[in-house]
């Protein structure tokens, strides 16, 4: 009996394994999925010239010396 349930534990721990790792691979595959999305309705509500007015003189503030172009 003991030596039933080695084998039987030696040949289910690959499955096992294998079988965790799908599932992290499909949870983090819908975690990028989800950070996508986000990432295109971040990007298509903001206004691309305030952003970079921003950068620019935030930069300008933080290196007076410095020009910056964007």
């Amino acid at each position: 009996e003991e030596r039933f349930v080695c084998r039987f534990t030696k040949r289910l721990s690959p499955a096992v394994h294998n079988s965790t790792l799908h599932m992290r691979a499909q949870r983090d595959e819908q975690k990028q999925a989800m950070l996508f999305e986000i990432t295109k309705k971040f990007h298509s509500s903001i206004n691309v010239d305030d952003v970079l007015q921003a950068v620019i003189e935030n930069m300008r503030k933080l290196y007076p010396d410095m020009g910056v172009d964007l």
